[in-house]
């Protein structure tokens, strides 16, 4: 690899390291009480998991259009915009998907599911 490329990947781990310069280690283990928080509550409050589903998929959507957004106003080179628009997409995706079917429920099976429904196929075909 030639030293600019090398450089370049030294700055971009530099930029997704949580402990970089300028941040302070108590809000990296901030950060982390929270999320540890937000997955303790999940787990002991089921029926509060698909609310917590749906607010992070409206997240998402929000962060990836302003990264979209970012990514048109910005002057960057083709070879990054195209990797930041494809992040966009993919995040304006998953977001649209869970957020449509908290409202319309297009997801949700018909029938029994789970391992029940996979016990009860394989009982009738005999295994």
């Amino acid at each position: 690899m030639s030293e600019k490329t090398t450089e370049m990947a030294k700055a971009a781990l530099r930029q997704a390291n949580p402990l970089r310069r300028g941040m302070a280690w108590w809000v990296v283990g901030l950060e982390g009480l929270i999320v540890l928080g937000i997955g303790l509550y999940i787990l002991t409050q089921p029926q509060a998991g698909g609310r917590v589903v749906l607010l992070l998929a409206l997240y998402l959507l929000l962060i990836s259009i302003e990264r979209t957004l970012n990514g048109f106003r910005d002057r960057i080179p083709p070879a990054i915009l195209a990797e930041r628009m494809v992040r966009a997409g993919v995040g304006l995706t998953v977001g649209l998907i869970i957020a449509l079917d908290a409202w319309q429920g297009f997801m949700t099976p018909p029938g029994p599911t789970g391992r029940c429904s996979f016990l009860c196929s394989r009982r009738s075909l005999g295994c």
